[in-house]
């Protein structure tokens, strides 16, 4: 893995509106082989720094570059699972037609999938341990079954850096504890970058942690206590879910 940032900002300003800012002078940096979390309230910004990371949205001031690229001309290379995936979960879809969504734009523009193509997207499926559902109809799946093979489709991009918006919301503790072992698992080869809620898992898991709230600070995961929590999330602080099934309030 490098060690050399994959991820560079500079300076960064973004509002939606041209008025308002949701972000506001942002500078970091995220190296290869990183396991990184990005946290913050509601609002903060976390999504938008994602989107602009993805090359969906242009700041309004100051540069992002992905691979020492823009953006929009590293997209390839990245694999990313929205929280809220465009997918109708009812439509007639196989296990295996999702996994090849990831394969779009890497596969032809037009006609049938290659066989490269559905042997990576099948690599993917084994990958999060859902090769044997391959053939089952994605609305028939359980919230965590969605979740691998929605992770599965962005592996099936090939990607050097995976992006992953709240993968664990709605699920049992036992089922993210499986997704846990499954990011860190993937981040042997790649790097990954997480928003999430569960400041638990954030201390236990990852590397660095990327404290969005309009502006943006890294902190080492040693440094995840009861002030910085209450800083971002404010008196009414945030739940910390441990995975051995207790909780308290921080």
């Amino acid at each position: 893995m490098q060690s050399e940032p994959v991820i560079r900002v500079r300076d960064l300003d973004f509002s939606y509106d041209g008025r308002n800012l949701v972000l506001e002078d942002v500078n970091v940096d995220v190296n290869g082989g990183e396991f990184a979390a990005v946290i913050g309230p509601n609002g903060g910004g976390k999504t938008t720094l994602l989107r602009l990371i993805l090359g969906l949205l242009e700041p309004q001031r100051g540069t992002i570059d992905v691979f020492d690229r823009r953006p929009c001309e590293s997209r390839r290379r990245i694999g990313y699972m929205p929280q809220y995936p465009r997918l109708d979960p009812d439509f007639p879809v196989t296990v295996m037609d999702v996994a090849l969504m990831g394969r779009l734009a890497k596969g032809p523009r037009v006609g049938p999938y290659r066989r490269v193509d559905r042997d990576v997207a099948l690599g993917a499926l084994d990958e999060v341990s859902c090769a044997d559902l391959r053939n089952r109809s994605f609305s028939r799946l359980s919230s965590g079954q969605r979740q691998r093979v929605l992770i599965a489709r962005a592996l099936s991009s090939e990607p050097d850096l995976l992006l992953l918006d709240e993968p664990t919301s709605n699920l049992d503790p036992s089922v993210q504890d499986d997704l846990h072992d499954l990011l860190h698992t993937l981040n042997e080869r790649m790097t990954v970058i997480v928003v999430s809620h569960d400041v638990a898992f954030v201390s236990k898991h990852v590397n660095r942690v990327v404290c969005v709230n309009r502006t943006v600070a890294l902190h080492p995961t040693s440094e995840m206590k009861g002030d910085l929590v209450s800083m971002l999330y404010g008196d009414h602080g945030v739940r910390l879910v441990d995975h051995e099934h207790h909780s308290h309030e921080d």
